[in-house]
């Protein structure tokens, strides 16, 4: 959801949509002229095999994880790292809601920015 949010305000050219639902795509097409953002609360580890592959190449994307947690497990294989406040998973009412709102907070403070700078 944060992805297609990010997509879709700040208009992104088409080839994103097709890394959106195919992301075996970006492991042929990626190279250092792109940008690869990843959105994970904690594993991120349906992307390992991507990151893996990319890690690899000579000519890879700029890759940049926004996460809730500080010790993430895949933060080795981005250049850029951006830990965002978490919810405390202990409270009675914590759901995977609050993470998600948190990466959309964030979203539409980077679009607003980048329209004001534009």
């Amino acid at each position: 959801l944060p992805a297609e949010y990010l997509h879709m305000v700040l208009n992104i050219s088409q080839s994103a949509v097709s890394m959106l639902y195919n992301p075996n795509y970006g492991i042929q097409v990626a190279n250092d002229q792109d940008l690869y953002i990843l959105f994970s609360v904690n594993s991120g580890l349906a992307q390992k095999d991507i990151l893996e592959k990319w890690a690899a190449r000579q000519t890879r994307p700029y890759r940049v994880l926004i996460t809730v947690s500080p010790k993430h497990m895949m933060r080795k294989y981005f250049d850029e790292v951006i830990v965002l406040p978490e919810s405390d998973g202990n409270e009675v009412e914590y759901s995977v809601l609050d993470d998600t709102l948190a990466f959309l907070l964030f979203c539409d403070m980077i679009s607003h920015r980048l329209k004001v700078d534009a």
